[in-house]
C-alpha cells in the first residue's frame, strides 16, 4: 500500500494549519507530519504529545496505526504496520546534540524500516549543492551511526526573504543495522 505524506513546519499557526489541511485533502494525503503545531488550549489534532509539543502527526482514521511513546516533546512517532514514522523539530536556539542523542536511543530501539522527516535547522552537503554548517556536521554524524540516508532534492525548504536553504530534511532507514 502506498501513503500520500506531506510534512510542513507550522508555526504555531492556526491559519497554515487550515491552509495544510485544505492542502492535504486536496492532494488525497493519508498523513501530515507537522512541526510546531498550532495548539488550541494545550490540545493538538495531532498525535503526540499534547503538553508542549514541537512536534505531531495527523493521519488519515482509516489507516490502523499504534501511537509510539517517545518520551520527548521534539519527537513524534507512530507504527503502522511494521515500518514507524517520526517527525522531529531542532530549535536553532537549542544545542543540537540532546535531541539527536535521544533520537539515537529511539532508533537503536527500533528494529524496522523508518521514515524520520523534521527541521533539523541545519544544512548538509549530503545534499548536493549545499555545504555543511556545523549543525550539519552533528546531524551527518547522526545519519552516519543511524544507518539513514536522505530523501531530499537539492529544491530549497526554507525561504526568509532572499535567504533560502535546507532545513526540513526527509529521511529513511530500510532495514535496521544490528
Amino acid at each position: 500500500t502506498q501513503l500520500k505524506m506531506l510534512y510542513c513546519n507550522t508555526n504555531h499557526s492556526c491559519a497554515i494549519v487550515y491552509n495544510l489541511l485544505q492542502i492535504a485533502s486536496e492532494r488525497q494525503a493519508d498523513i501530515i507530519f507537522s512541526t510546531k503545531p498550532h495548539q488550541y488550549k494545550r490540545t493538538t489534532h495531532f498525535e503526540g504529545n499534547n503538553d508542549g509539543t514541537r512536534a505531531a502527526i495527523l493521519l488519515n482514521r482509516s489507516i490502523p496505526h499504534t501511537t509510539h511513546p517517545t518520551g520527548y516533546p521534539n519527537i513524534a512517532a507512530i507504527r503502522i504496520n511494521n515500518h514507524v514514522l517520526m517527525v522531529t523539530y531542532a530549535s536553532s536556539n537549542e544545542a543540537l546534540p540532546p535531541l539527536l542523542d535521544h533520537l539515537t536511543l529511539f532508533l537503536q530501539a527500533i528494529h524496522a524500516p523508518v521514515i524520520l522527516c523534521g527541521d533539523f535547522n541545519c544544512s548538509t552537503a549530503l545534499i548536493p549543492g549545499y555545504t555543511t554548517n556545523a549543525r550539519g556536521e552533528e546531524f551527518e554524524n547522526f545519519f552516519t551511526i543511524n544507518n539513514l540516508s536522505v530523501g531530499n532534492s537539492p529544491e530549497p525548504t526554507w525561504h526568509r526573504g532572499a535567504l533560502e536553504g535546507i532545513k526540513y530534511y526527509f529521511c529513511c532507514r530500510l532495514f535496521h543495522k544490528a
